[in-house]
């Protein structure tokens, strides 16, 4: 993103690079199964005969605008498009730092602000397993360890998020829970005797859109519905028979930690194998000089690809902390 947007989208393309989207897809991309494969290269190839078909003349606006041209799409591509949505709809980490700071609070006040329950839950299957009152808010405070440098390493990471949406149109993300919900009727309560199905799938309006309404009609197939851009197929939808909807339910599914480095030795941090030497990567970043100036910088950057320890030689090297992609 830096190289079409700037100095402004380095701390996303820092932050991207490190979670390493693009060996994970590369890699996937090559082992794909046969009918998936040849779905997503029919695809790619539908993409770029539209691009092979444009000139500088006739390219869409956003292109001319920023001075950039597209490069030939590749069934990792698409596969990257699910890996970012899949990133955009499960950041619940930032959840957990806030409960974290507020751990040594006292019961009444924190139990005031975060709720783990209340006389509205209803639980339609099975039970509680982990009922309020039993976290160990001494020690999450304690293993958790938060300091002054530490939450304003994470508080840059949401801003590198917030700017980087922004730069894309898309606003109200990071860090926050909004609704998402759906529902079925069955066609006995329905004027026209068929099942009315409704889904929200959780991503604010946008622009550009990230949705587009699509049909496809092929021998053997007609389905209509709403799909994302580099996404082959209808995400939901219906065909003659069905409907299909999705929703986000925000479940929590990243983890925090504190990394715990050797204070005799600060070339050491520790695994649950123990002691561990950083193995270092070198990264290069094209960073665009300016909006009229498509020209780029070029930065450096150096990571620990064995954990996540940030090289701390300079100011380069302080953002991210999180393993990093090292193919």
């Amino acid at each position: 993103m830096a190289e079409i947007f700037g100095q402004a989208a380095l701390g996303a393309d820092k932050q991207h690079r490190t979670f390493g989207f693009a060996k994970v897809v590369d890699e996937t991309a090559a082992h794909l199964p046969t009918d998936l494969s040849a779905v997503l290269n029919a695809y790619a190839k539908g993409v770029n005969a539209f691009i092979d078909s444009q000139t500088n003349q006739n390219l869409p606006p956003e292109f001319l605008i920023l001075q950039y041209k597209p490069r030939p799409w590749t069934p990792a591509d698409s596969l990257a498009v699910g890996k970012l949505m899949a990133e955009y709809l499960s950041i619940s980490w930032p959840i957990d730092i806030m409960r974290a700071a507020m751990a040594s609070l006292p019961k009444a006040k924190r139990d005031a602000l975060l709720p783990e329950v209340s006389p509205l839950d209803v639980l339609v299957v099975g039970k509680d397993r982990n009922p309020a009152g039993t976290i160990n808010r001494a020690s999450l405070q304690q293993h958790v360890g938060l300091n002054s440098d530490v939450l304003a390493e994470l508080a840059e990471m949401i801003a590198n998020d917030r700017r980087s949406a922004e730069l894309l149109g898309v606003f109200n993300h990071l860090p926050t829970i909004q609704a998402s919900n759906n529902w079925v009727v069955s066609g006995k309560r329905t004027v026209s005797g068929k099942p009315l199905l409704a889904n929200d799938p959780h991503i604010p309006a946008s622009a550009p859109s990230i949705w587009y309404l699509t049909e496809l009609s092929a021998p053997g197939m007609h389905v209509a519905g709403a799909t994302f851009p580099g996404a082959p197929g209808i995400i939901v939808g219906h065909n003659d028979r069905i409907a299909w909807g999705v929703t986000n339910l925000a479940p929590d599914v990243q983890d925090v930690y504190i990394e715990k480095f050797d204070k005799d030795n600060a070339g050491r941090y520790l695994t649950p194998d123990g002691w561990r030497a950083p193995k270092f990567a070198t990264k290069q970043i094209k960073v665009r000089k300016g909006f009229g100036d498509t020209t780029t910088d070029t930065q450096v950057i150096r990571r620990d690809c064995n954990a996540s320890r940030p090289d701390n030689s300079g100011e380069e090297f302080r953002t991210v902390r999180v393993a990093l992609d090292c193919a």
